[in-house]
C-alpha cells in the first residue's frame, strides 16, 4: 500500500472521530491528477459533500501551504498526517482548506464552515514502515526530472548524475518505487507517473532538507547586472539558479536577487568566481553563492541550473510575483517530463 493510501485511511478516520459525519473516499470522482482522492462526507442532516484532497506527509511550512494554494486557489482539502494549531490557523486565514490524520480541519463551501484545532493522533498513527524520501532520493528526482531518461539508466548513471554513491542511487529507486513514482513494466522498464507528484516532492525536500544544509555565501558587486551577464562557460562549474535563471529563460521577471550555484567542491572555482565578478563578502549582499551539489555536466543545463530548481527556488522566495512564474514554469516542466517519459 503506498504512502499516500495509509494516510488517506487515517484522515478519514481522524474527520470522522471529530466531525461525526460520515465520511468515505470516492476515487471514481477524481477528475484532476494533481489531487491523490475525493473525500465524499454528508453532515447530520445527511446533505452530501465532495472535495478533492491532495496529500503531503509533512506539512510544516507555510510556503508548503501556499504552494497548493498557488495550485489549487481555494479548491481542494490539503491533507496530511499531523498539521500544527499554527499552521492551521494559517490556513484558515488564508482560505486554504485540510485536513490531517487527527481530525483538526478547516472545511468551507458555499453551506458549510467547520474548523477543527487542538484533536491529538492517536499513537498509531504516528508511526510508519513506509520508505521515506531521503535527500539522496531527492537528489535522483532531480536527476529523472532534468533528464527523464535517467530513470532507466544504469544505477552507476544515475549516481553520478546525483553525485551520490551506487549504493544510496539504487536503494533511492527502490524507494521511491514503493512510494508509487514508478511502476514497472514486463519488460522491465521503469514508467515515471504524475510528474506533478514528482515536481512537489522533490520542491518540497529540497527546501526542507537539501538547501539548509547547503555551504552558502551572500555576496556584493558593484553591478548586479554586470555580474549576471559575466557568467559564461569560461567560469566552468557556476550557473544562474531562482530569479535570474527564470529571467534568462525568457519569463516576464526582474531579478531582485543573483543566485548563482557554484561547485565550491572544486578548488580555484569560488575564488575564480570572486575575482572575475569582483565580489565582496556583504551578509545584507544581493548575490547569494550556493554551493551546487549535481553533477552539472551530467545534467546540461547551462547556463542555468536545471528547471525543478529554479521552480524550487521561486516557489521558496515566497515572493507573489516569483510563485506566479513558478506556476507558468511548472506546466512546462511537468509537460516535457510526461512527453519524454
Amino acid at each position: 500500500m503506498r504512502l499516500e493510501d495509509t494516510l488517506l485511511d487515517q484522515i478519514v478516520d481522524g474527520l470522522k472521530r471529530a466531525t461525526g459525519f460520515n465520511v468515505e473516499l470516492f476515487s471514481q470522482a477524481v477528475r484532476d491528477e494533481s489531487f491523490d482522492q475525493v473525500l465524499q462526507f454528508a453532515t447530520n442532516d445527511k446533505r452530501p459533500f465532495v472535495l478533492p484532497i491532495e496529500v503531503k506527509a509533512t506539512v510544516d511550512r507555510r510556503d508548503q501551504i501556499l504552494s497548493f494554494k498557488n495550485r489549487h486557489g481555494s479548491e481542494g482539502v490539503l491533507g496530511t498526517r499531523r498539521m500544527s494549531a499554527e499552521l492551521g490557523q494559517y490556513c484558515r486565514e488564508n482560505n486554504v482548506m485540510f485536513a490531517d490524520a487527527a481530525g483538526n480541519c478547516f472545511l468551507k463551501t458555499d453551506d458549510l464552515l467547520v474548523f477543527i484545532l487542538g484533536q491529538k493522533a492517536s499513537p498509531q498513527n504516528l508511526l510508519s514502515s513506509e520508505p521515506t524520501v531521503t535527500p539522496a532520493t531527492l537528489r535522483v528526482m532531480l536527476a529523472v526530472l532534468t533528464q527523464p531518461h535517467f530513470l532507466n539508466a544504469s544505477v552507476r548513471e544515475i549516481g553520478e548524475a546525483a553525485r551520490i554513491s551506487h549504493g544510496a542511487a539504487g536503494k533511492a529507486l527502490e524507494s521511491l518505487r514503493q512510494l508509487g513514482f514508478y511502476v514497472e513494466t514486463n519488460s522491465a522498464r521503469r514508467m515515471l507517473s504524475i510528474p506533478e507528484r514528482w515536481l512537489d516532492v522533490w520542491t518540497e525536500g529540497y527546501i526542507a532538507r537539501i538547501r539548509p544544509k547547503l555551504l552558502k555565501r551572500r555576496m556584493r558587486a558593484a553591478s548586479m547586472d554586470a555580474a549576471r551577464d559575466l557568467v559564461s562557460p569560461a567560469m566552468g562549474e557556476v550557473e544562474l539558479g531562482g530569479e535570474a535563471a527564470a529571467s534568462k529563460l525568457g519569463y516576464s521577471l526582474v531579478p531582485g536577487e543573483l543566485t548563482l550555484y557554484v561547485n565550491m567542491q572544486e578548488p580555484g572555482v569560488l575564488p575564480d568566481l570572486v575575482r572575475w565578478l569582483k565580489l565582496r563578502a556583504d551578509p545584507a549582499g544581493s548575490i547569494e553563492l550556493v554551493d551546487m551539489f549535481w553533477n552539472s555536466p551530467a545534467l546540461r543545463s547551462f547556463p542555468t541550473v536545471p528547471e525543478p530548481l529554479i521552480y524550487a527556488d521561486l516557489i521558496w522566495s515566497s515572493n507573489s510575483r516569483n510563485l506566479e512564474i513558478a506556476q507558468e514554469l511548472r506546466k512546462a516542466i511537468c509537460e516535457r517530463v510526461q512527453s519524454q517519459s
